[in-house]
């Protein structure tokens, strides 16, 4: 693709050059193999592995991902046009998905802007309730779950991946903190109420 990316405002009426930047860093690169906008930034993977991330107003470069300790540092080349796709969660954090042609994987990066982001995933929350209509009642957000004041709730329940209970309490609390005795780690929490149950998946960090 070459060195080179840029940003064009009203490309399909009176396109107008917004900025461009050197995307190539490193002795070794010598093109952009892909690049994805998501949010406030533009991303862009170079040949031999690195992720370039620039601000999407400015052009300003911010940052090179590349692979950490996980994968002892390696990397495979991005050797096709579409080896970067981007994600950004409601908690802030960008989920960085790039292809891997050494060993056959796709790579994920999680990158956060602020150096921090909340210890819990937020992107469950447009789930479908399990067994009631409509929007489900339950917000995940900050450690804490957080029930609409006119849900009457009978039972709230975590339950870890294997299905063991983790956590249940009936309670009329409408902000409840989830347990501190928690592990790392994914799980479900089911709310029953008068109108049936909702179950919503969480990460937890």
């Amino acid at each position: 693709m070459g060195p080179v990316v840029g940003m064009v405002a009203s490309l399909s009426s009176n396109p107008q050059l917004v900025w461009t930047a050197i995307a190539v860093t490193g002795s070794n690169e010598r093109t952009v193999q892909s690049f994805c906008r998501e949010g406030d930034y533009v991303f862009a993977s170079l040949k031999y592995g690195d992720i370039n991330v620039f601000d999407a107003s400015t052009g300003e470069y911010l940052q090179t991902l590349t692979p950490g300790p996980e994968v002892n540092s390696n990397t495979g080349w991005h050797d096709i046009q579409d080896a970067l796709r981007v994600y950004k969660r409601p908690n802030g954090e960008y989920l960085v998905f790039a292809e891997e042609d050494g060993w056959a994987k796709v790579l994920m990066y999680r990158w956060c802007p602020e150096g921090t982001c909340d210890d819990v995933t937020e992107a469950d929350n447009r789930a479908v309730p399990a067994s009631s209509g409509g929007q489900s009642p339950m917000v995940i957000t900050n450690g804490r779950i957080v029930i609409p004041r006119d849900k009457s709730i009978s039972e709230l329940r975590i339950v870890d991946l294997s299905g063991r209970t983790v956590y249940r309490t009936s309670t009329n609390k409408s902000t409840i903190a989830l347990p501190r005795t928690l592990s790392p780690g994914i799980y479900c929490i089911t709310i029953q109420s008068g109108t049936g149950s909702v179950r919503r998946r969480f990460v937890l960090r």
